[in-house]
């Protein structure tokens, strides 16, 4: 919650500093000419525009790093992974990014595909060498 609420109100700063920065200081004082004397407040709106600015840069800085360090373990991951169409994976992943990424998570590695897609032997089969193990018979009750 207090995460959500930090990130609620870096996204409102980011949005709400340029707009009060285009905002001016209209405080009027009639007892001397307005001609020669501007009372606008311009510096201080530019600096909530920077920092506005600042503030936006920063987010999308972090995004970006997060993004790519999602792009990187996949491109790692489906390296390691034994499967159909591993090139063709990682070249997308490559040249094209998150998108990708995202669905590559989600049809290759969240489904935890191997292979060509047969399904793996759970039952070790008997093989000439080394027969096949017989089942233990039931024992008789004993009265």
């Amino acid at each position: 919650m207090k995460k959500n609420l930090t990130r609620g109100l870096a996204v409102l700063a980011g949005f709400a500093l340029p707009a009060l920065a285009s905002a001016q200081n209209f405080n009027y004082d009639y007892g001397y000419d307005d001609y020669y004397y501007d009372d606008y407040g311009t510096s201080t709106g530019s600096a909530a525009l920077g920092v506005g600015i600042l503030i936006f840069i920063g987010i999308m800085g972090l995004i970006s790093l997060v993004a790519l360090a999602f792009v990187i373990w996949m491109i790692v991951d489906a390296a390691k992974r034994d499967f159909d169409q591993k090139v063709l994976w990682i070249l997308l992943m490559v040249f094209i990014g998150f998108i990708p990424a995202v669905i590559y998570y989600f049809m290759i590695k969240r489904k935890n595909v191997t292979g060509s897609g047969k399904p793996a032997a759970t039952v070790p089969q008997a093989t000439p060498e080394t027969p096949a193990a017989e089942p233990p018979k039931p024992q008789e009750p004993q009265q």
